[in-house]
């Protein structure tokens, strides 16, 4: 009784959909089903995580995969420069095709790391907690109907750098996560179009673009939004699209030399001896190093 039940419930509904697809067709009327009533994106949470053997091992496997030395032709000779941020390969990729996550997304990083790591990947230290900023974007039918339910986490790994030099990016990736009635299609892609070095050739400062762009459609209209981010190997991470800043760059406290005299003067006084005084003065070196918290 209860498959006959489904199956003719799951009838119906195609009958009833079929209908009203065959009905705005004909008439050239849009049916308010598939009208959209409102748009709305936002952020509605931002945080840190811990970083984990996993998140770095994700990371290392992802920047091995997909990128290259960067080589410079000096007097006719191939130079590799170790700090030099290596090439990305990956530019373009899915992360939801046809209302599904894309399978293994979790391993599609762009990254922005030294030469060096492809062959001395623990040369690289200081990471701090991931940053997270999570997205969240509602379309709705003019039945106020939700009918695109979209979020992605935009994550950033960062801060690592070699012996004191550099701010380079372990990852910058964007996970997923949608749900989506039936009569809309979503496909949501990634997009780097530039990793930049803001600061010098011996201290290099990585810089990641990334462009997140998400395509809604039904029988009878397309919808396309694109938002464009920044992120840094200082953590900072910027909506390039709307101005906002949603982290700021890690706050760096720099190395102090403090040179320290102290002087102590005891005074005592003996029947047998008469007064005693004595003087010591010690001047020293401290060096005071903070890391970025």
């Amino acid at each position: 009784m209860g498959k006959c039940l489904f199956r003719f419930t799951k009838i119906t509904t195609l009958l009833i959909a079929t209908f009203i697809m065959a009905t705005s067709a004909h008439s050239q009327v849009i049916h308010p089903y598939f009208q959209i009533g409102e748009v709305k994106s936002e952020i509605i949470n931002m945080g840190t995580e811990p970083v984990s053997n996993e998140m770095l091992s994700i990371a290392r496997e992802s920047y091995l995969e997909h990128s290259k030395y960067k080589k410079e032709l000096i007097d006719g000779i191939t130079v590799i420069d170790p700090m030099a941020i290596a090439d990305l390969l990956l530019k373009v990729w899915d992360i939801i095709v046809a209302n599904k996550p894309v399978v293994n997304i979790e391993y599609k990083n762009a990254t922005a790391l030294p030469n060096l790591a492809k062959d001395d990947w623990r040369a690289l230290t200081g990471w701090k907690p991931e940053r997270v900023v999570l997205y969240k974007l509602s379309i709705k039918n003019i039945y106020g109907t939700t009918v695109v339910d979209f979020k992605y986490q935009l994550k950033l790994l960062a801060g690592g750098g070699v012996k004191g030099k550099g701010l380079y990016v372990a990852s910058a990736r964007v996970l997923p996560d949608a749900k989506v009635l039936w009569g809309y299609n979503l496909d949501v892609s990634v997009n780097v179009p530039a990793v930049v070095n803001t600061g010098t050739e011996e201290d290099p400062h990585a810089a990641i673009y990334i462009d997140v762009t998400s395509r809604v459609s039904n029988t009878f209209k397309n919808q396309t939004q694109s938002q464009s981010y920044l992120l840094q190997g200082d953590g900072l991470i910027k909506n390039q699209t709307t101005g906002e800043v949603y982290f700021e760059p890690f706050v760096t406290i720099p190395q102090t030399t403090v040179t320290v005299t102290a002087t102590s003067t005891d005074t005592n006084t003996n029947s047998a001896t008469g007064t005693f005084t004595s003087t010591q003065t010690q001047t020293g070196t401290a060096t005071s190093a903070h890391p970025w918290f």
